[in-house]
């Protein structure tokens, strides 16, 4: 039997046959309430109860970009198109509070220290920890771009026309989506809590703009960027709180009860670290109380058959057919005659010393 709960109420009961080390897929059909917490569940005794429930928290904000920059016509246009999502444009980047950003659009020069975040650059490098910057390319010719990243996958960059763009050399954080002979055009870059996806050249100095593949890089981009499945939590990980500008402070509600308080800088990230439960975490700041969600997924530890073999350096340890009983504790019965031949030695003293 499988439950599902909504708001903590009971919803439906399904009964479902998981083959072992399996899984299987099943429909739900909710109406109301509007779920804020949904929950499924295991109805079912086994050796890990950890692994029997799970949650989704259901968020329904919508993401704020910051446009920063002239960011001509059309790149403003394919930025509105983008759903779930409401767009705030500055002419200067360095005066914007990009904490308070999803994802920060930047058109044009960029900051010599882009704080952590997520961004997506048109016409400028920033100054990454091995990036280096060279003289520029005239009338640089896309002739590979990658068909499996997310952002790039599907899209016809061939016969782009550019201006300009510089010659670069990136190291290991970074991943080229679009090549031309001497240089990568397009990059995306994760280091750390970074994740960016830069363009080299100005769109402005192309007629990409006027392409189809303009607008669907732009949602592409902004999708991949918002969306970070390695960012959510597991338990045992910490979790990191957002904290509003002008705030330091956060109170972070395990599932077990109580509260405690992080600290962090104003508009940055605190860290709470006491999460071995399984469940919400409710985290309230200044901007209301949200919920973050801690499930055991991962199938090794959910796994509870013995392996067949272990490694211990270049040796292999197979596992045995029986378990070996335990030792016998022979000592036990030693002391025991001991105490039987004491006892007898203080009886046959005190019953000669009565004749």
């Amino acid at each position: 039997p499988v439950e599902l709960r909504v708001n903590g109420e009971l919803k439906g009961v399904k009964t479902l046959k998981i083959p072992a080390e399996g899984s299987v897929g099943e429909l739900f059909e909710v109406t109301r309430p509007v779920p804020e917490v949904v929950e499924v569940r295991v109805a079912w005794e086994d050796d890990l109860e950890a692994d029997d429930r799970a949650w989704q928290v259901v968020t329904r904000e919508t993401s704020r970009i910051l446009l920063a920059g002239p960011g001509d016509l059309f790149l403003r246009s394919a930025v509105a198109q983008v759903k779930d999502a409401e767009a705030f444009r500055v002419a200067d980047v360095s005066k914007a509070a990009l904490g308070d950003y999803q994802v920060a659009v930047i058109h044009g020069p960029v900051p010599d220290a882009l704080p952590e975040g997520r961004y997506l650059v048109f016409g400028a490098v920033p100054k990454w920890e091995g990036v280096e910057i060279g003289a520029a390319v005239d009338r640089p010719v896309v002739v590979d771009w990658s068909r499996r990243h997310a952002v790039t996958r599907n899209l016809d960059l061939s016969e782009t026309a550019i201006k300009s763009a510089p010659r670069l050399k990136l190291p290991g954080y970074a991943t080229s989506l679009a090549d031309a002979p001497e240089t990568p055009l397009i990059f995306a870059w994760e280091k750390g809590r970074t994740r960016a996806v830069v363009v080299a050249f100005d769109p402005s100095e192309s007629d990409w703009p006027w392409r189809l593949s303009f607008p669907l890089f732009v949602s592409n981009a902004l999708e991949w960027l918002r969306w970070d499945e390695k960012a959510k939590p597991r338990p045992g990980e910490p979790l990191r709180v957002r904290l509003p500008e002008g705030q330091t402070k956060a109170e972070v509600s395990p599932p077990g009860g109580g509260s405690r308080t992080v600290e962090g800088p104003a508009g940055g990230e605190a860290v709470f670290g006491e999460t071995e439960r399984v469940g919400v975490y409710a985290v309230k700041t200044s901007a209301g109380t949200t919920g973050m969600a801690l499930n055991l997924f991962d199938p090794h530890e959910s796994r509870g058959a013995v392996a067949p073999e272990i490694r211990l350096g270049k040796e292999r340890v197979a596992r045995a057919g029986a378990v070996a009983a335990p030792a016998t504790p022979y000592w036990r019965w030693f002391a025991g005659g001991v105490l039987l031949l004491l006892i007898a030695e203080w009886l046959v003293y005190h019953r000669r010393w009565e004749l």
